[in-house]
């Protein structure tokens, strides 16, 4: 959704008399007039325009203006899909994946976000990741799964960063590396990922991969927590309060602070 919003916001960045129909349907849908969106982008989409055919079938599937109809959804993704939109072979391969489509196909799954993966879609690859990381889809391969993580990790997707720092930590598919999986869980923690976070405060509280730190221990631990209470991080929390003084509690709360108010957030990854 947030990719085809981006996608259309382009198109009207440029002036092409071919590109009247789907700017003036971009126009319509960015602005919420889903059925003047529909109508301007029909005609187009009929011709073979894959952004037009995607779009049509993001409002079927999401139903944007129209009775949600997943049959009609996959039919336009299809269509986008197989003009080599990597958004739509994500979709696509979603409604394969979930039962959304015809009929559930692990197989096909697969096919259509393997190819929208390769295309350097990075949901796609974090999607292909779980899939051979649980194993229950397709035999389980951690040599893959890391495959997809990593791509998708330096992409920026929190989820596969953080399922790469427990690859790292545990020694799926790779020899163990703490210092490696304290990197990931950092830049997954720092996107507001909650059992990144843990994580983090876990490693900083142990010693793994980073020098052992309780202050920025309790940070990490306190910050997820604020979102997800856990009886066992509480815990945790009060062991470390016990080993800390008054200063060094006062300065953790105030970094968990800090970085809960955007405004006040340090720049710096502590």
């Amino acid at each position: 959704m947030k990719k085809l919003i981006t996608t259309l916001a382009l198109l009207l960045l440029m002036t092409s008399p071919a590109l009247a129909g789907l700017n003036e349907g971009a126009e319509a849908y960015l602005r919420g007039d889903y059925q003047t969106a529909l109508r301007e982008f029909q005609p187009i989409a009929e011709l073979g325009s894959p952004i037009a055919q995607y779009a049509i079938g993001d409002m079927y599937f999401n139903g944007f203006g129209v009775k949600r109809d997943y049959a009609e959804a996959y039919k336009w993704y299809r269509k986008a899909a197989k003009h080599g939109l990597a958004e739509a072979q994500f979709n696509l391969g979603f409604m394969y994946d979930s039962g959304l489509a015809k009929t559930k196909d692990h197989k096909k799954a697969v096919m259509w976000y393997r190819r929208a993966a390769k295309q350097g879609y990075a949901t796609a690859q974090n999607s292909l990741g779980i899939i051979y990381y649980e194993g229950n889809k397709v035999p389980q391969n951690y040599s893959k799964a890391l495959k997809w993580f990593s791509k998708a990790a330096k992409q920026g997707v929190a989820e596969s960063q953080y399922n790469l720092a427990l690859m790292h930590q545990k020694g799926y598919g790779i020899k163990k590396d703490y210092t490696k999986a304290a990197k990931w869980f950092r830049k997954a923690a720092y996107q507001g990922h909650t059992s990144a976070q843990r994580g983090l405060g876990a490693a900083y509280a142990i010693g793994y991969g980073v020098n052992k730190d309780f202050v920025l221990a309790y940070t990490w631990l306190d910050i997820a927590n604020s979102k997800q209470d856990s009886k066992k991080v509480r815990e945790i929390m009060d062991g470390l309060k016990k080993a800390m003084t008054p200063e060094q509690l006062a300065e953790a709360e105030k970094l968990s602070r800090d970085f809960r108010d955007k405004k006040k957030r340090p720049i710096k990854i502590f």
